[in-house]
C-alpha cells in the first residue's frame, strides 16, 4: 500500500490484535474479489462497519462479522456461567 495511506490505516485499525488481524481479512477478502488494491479508502469503509467484503449474485452483500463475534462471545460467557452455576449448586 502507498506510503501516503499509512497514518490513515494506522489511525483507523489501531495496534489491537484482534482489530489488525480483522483488518487482514478485510485486505485478504477485498483482494480476493478481485477489487483495486490500492483503494484504502474502501476496504477502511468495509473495515469501520465490522464487515468483510465479499460477492454476491444480487451485487455486494455484507456479511456482520463484527456483530457475529460478539453475539458468539456473548453466548460463550452465558453457557460458561452456567456451566459454573450448575457445578457450584
Amino acid at each position: 500500500m502507498p506510503a501516503v495511506v499509512r497514518p490513515d490505516i494506522a489511525n483507523a485499525v489501531g495496534d489491537d490484535a484482534e482489530c489488525l488481524a480483522f483488518w487482514r481479512r478485510v485486505v485478504h477478502d477485498w483482494v480476493a474479489c478481485g477489487w483495486n488494491r490500492e483503494n484504502v479508502k474502501g476496504m477502511l469503509d468495509w473495515f469501520q462497519r465490522g464487515e468483510l467484503p465479499t460477492t454476491a449474485p444480487n451485487g455486494r452483500k455484507s456479511t456482520r462479522t463484527g456483530d457475529v463475534i460478539r453475539r458468539t462471545e456473548e453466548a460463550a460467557e452465558r453457557f460458561l456461567a452456567e456451566q459454573a452455576g450448575a457445578n457450584d449448586g
